[in-house]
């Protein structure tokens, strides 16, 4: 997805600062969403949290 929207940005960036912009703004969009995302995950299903490997044979 970053690298999608690098390579539609990139071309428009005209200068540092704007690609510099563009940049920040992708790693904060997807840091974001993976941080909601696990959020979510961990609080639909609260026994990943406590799972542990079944006991060997």
């Amino acid at each position: 997805m970053a690298a999608v929207a690098s390579a539609v940005l990139a071309p428009a960036a005209a200068d540092n600062a704007h690609r510099l912009r563009g940049w920040t703004a992708q790693n904060l969009l997807g840091n974001a969403t993976h941080v909601i995302l696990t959020f979510l995950l961990f609080g639909v299903h609260r026994d990943v949290l406590t799972a542990v490997p079944p006991p060997a044979a």
